[in-house]
């Protein structure tokens, strides 16, 4: 065998080796390339609650994702509002996107909603342009600035997903809105007013302001001569009031019971009334 031969064949088993080098140290800097603008920067990980989500988040925010996906189905009310869609008491949608209705507890989305806002501070930022061309020898040294004489970073206003509104009706009938604030302020509205609970235990108390103005009364149509089709409306009617209420109340199981409990004695008549109060009193009480 001659020596040529001999080196032909044992070349490629001597650069082997050292394509395998190259490949390790070059091929992280090739990727990073091709994905810098998702890039994040050190200490963060992509969420990824569903595919292409890179939002930039700590390694235990990503866990938490997966593990709410794994717990998506333990997690719904399909006989809802919402159908598949209706989260059981004490969960919301996450809302990484407007589309995800995953149910997770009001906490997590909160911790969502921040995530996204904070989305492009954690990831790598490209040089836009050529790079600029060092013309002295000598490097100037810029004084560092204590971190008491920094400017604070300006505080980060709570969006309404932040916001957490939970209605009830206590047992004579009434109904109660409670709204909770991302800050800790809590509103509660009942028929006397709102009552506002601020974090340090303070309360401040406000009454019902009623304005009243003379409006022409509205003409009811006009019904059905029918008996049979009259009592299938009337039923139509009242249970979708019964549906409103559901919704309004978030499927609330006790706040259902002393709505059917209250009504227990009433006519078909006297239950669409008072349900409709009930709604009034609700939306009143959440503008």
């Amino acid at each position: 065998m001659s020596l040529s031969s001999t080196l032909s064949s044992k070349v490629p088993i001597l650069l082997a080796p050292i394509l395998v080098l190259i490949a390790l140290v070059l091929g992280p800097s090739i990727v990073q390339s091709q994905n810098e603008p998702d890039t994040c920067i050190p200490g963060y990980v992509w969420r990824e609650a569903f595919p292409n989500d890179h939002v930039c988040v700590i390694p235990e925010t990503r866990q938490q994702a997966a593990d709410d996906n794994a717990q998506a189905n333990t997690r719904i009310d399909p006989s809802g509002p919402y159908g598949p869609d209706t989260c059981v008491r004490g969960y919301v949608w996450r809302e990484v996107s407007p589309t995800d209705h995953v149910c997770v507890t009001p906490q997590t989305r909160q911790q969502v909603a921040e995530d996204n806002r904070q989305a492009q501070r954690r990831r790598v930022r490209r040089l836009r342009g050529p790079l600029p061309i060092q013309t002295s020898t000598t490097q100037e040294v810029q004084p560092r600035i204590p971190l008491s004489r920094q400017s604070p970073s300006p505080p980060i206003q709570p969006t309404p997903c932040d916001v957490v509104t939970m209605g009830e009706i206590s047992e004579d009938g009434s109904v109660a809105v409670e709204i909770r604030h991302p800050d800790g302020v809590i509103e509660r509205k009942t028929e006397a007013g709102t009552t506002t609970i601020y974090p340090d235990g303070r309360t401040e108390f406000r009454p019902r302001q009623v304005i009243f103005v003379q409006v022409q009364p509205p003409n009811p149509p006009m019904l059905s001569n029918d008996p049979e089709l009259l009592q299938k409306w009337r039923e139509f009617h009242a249970e979708s009031l019964l549906g409103i209420f559901r919704s309004l109340s978030k499927n609330d199981e006790e706040a259902n019971k002393r709505l059917t409990d209250t009504e227990a004695n009433m006519t078909l008549y006297e239950k669409i009334n008072h349900r409709t109060k009930i709604i009034q009193s609700f939306l009143a009480k959440q503008q």
